[in-house]
């Protein structure tokens, strides 16, 4: 269950991009932080156009054989003018030599890479579209990724990223503290980043024209996900990694407190009788080399 619910929200996000940037007029495409590609299997298939090639990467192993693998099983592996490439045990790439070595018979030019967002392994300006959905946030310093995407874009390429939004809107991330707290109980502390430190549009705008991007584009939506089961959907919040540790100083007592008050909680904000659904604002920024 949680699982989908990580995949509900990470599909929508990658939509969004693929939307906003029109990314089915490109032909030279990067996508890092690509997960286990289940937006990006869709990309495939429906959206990239032929004759394009698309190089995908992550930095987790267990993300890039997740995407290998659900890859091998899909529609767009079984024709024979798709192709994807795993790229293993590399310093740089020469993105060219890949793609020349895959034959003009191929249509749509597909490669796998495990990389880093932060120092990506592909020549300067060697793509005229970048994609980044909801791993901005995630790097050790965001600005080295925002200067990888530019350094592999070319003249007027276009690059999309997503991070999340407005914390008051993001209720997949504000209710269970808000829960706690209403019970006098302190979060517990964290060393990590909040996952909205990037979502204040003025500070991201300076960061973005710093790097030297000529046009930057910004605005918040929201991504929503609706669930029938209470119960399940309390325990899906709870297990998530944010969340995994704020059950840790309390007493049974206090526990049981907390999740019947939960239920009461969700019950009142989306129920059945509500018109609300879980939701993760985000912010779009569209730039333009």
């Amino acid at each position: 269950m949680y699982q989908d619910v990580l995949e509900h929200f990470a599909m929508q996000s990658p939509i969004i991009l693929y939307s906003l940037t029109q990314a089915k007029k490109f032909s030279k495409i990067c996508e890092v932080g690509v997960g286990p590609g289940l937006a990006a299997r869709m990309f495939i298939s429906s959206i990239m156009k032929k004759g394009a090639f698309y190089f995908c990467s992550d930095l987790s192993d267990e993300m890039i054989k997740g995407f290998y693998d659900n890859f091998q099983s899909c529609d767009s592996a079984l024709n024979p003018r798709n192709k994807l490439e795993m790229i293993e045990d590399f310093e740089t790439i020469d993105t060219n030599k890949h793609i020349k070595e895959m034959g003009d018979e191929i249509e749509k030019k597909l490669f796998l890479v495990k990389a880093n967002n932060e120092k990506l392994p592909y020549p300067d300006e060697c793509f005229d579209l970048y994609l980044s959905s909801l791993s901005l946030h995630l790097v050790d310093n965001y600005m080295n990724q925002l200067e990888e995407a530019y350094r592999v874009l070319e003249i007027g390429g276009v690059a999309g990223f997503t991070v999340p939004g407005r914390l008051e809107n993001c209720t997949n991330l504000n209710f269970v503290p808000s829960v706690l707290q209403s019970l006098g109980h302190e979060l517990p502390a964290s060393s990590n980043k909040p996952a909205t430190h990037l979502s204040d549009k003025g500070n991201i705008y300076k960061d973005f024209r710093k790097v030297e991007f000529n046009i930057v584009k910004m605005y918040y939506t929201e991504t929503n996900h609706t669930s029938e089961n209470v119960t399940e959907m309390v325990d899906v919040i709870i297990k998530s990694p944010i969340f995994s540790n704020i059950l840790d100083n309390l007493t049974e007592e206090q526990k049981s407190e907390f999740y019947d008050e939960l239920d009461l909680q969700w019950t009142l904000k989306f129920g059945p009788q509500t018109t609300e659904t879980l939701k993760l604002d985000i912010l779009v920024v569209i730039a333009t080399k």
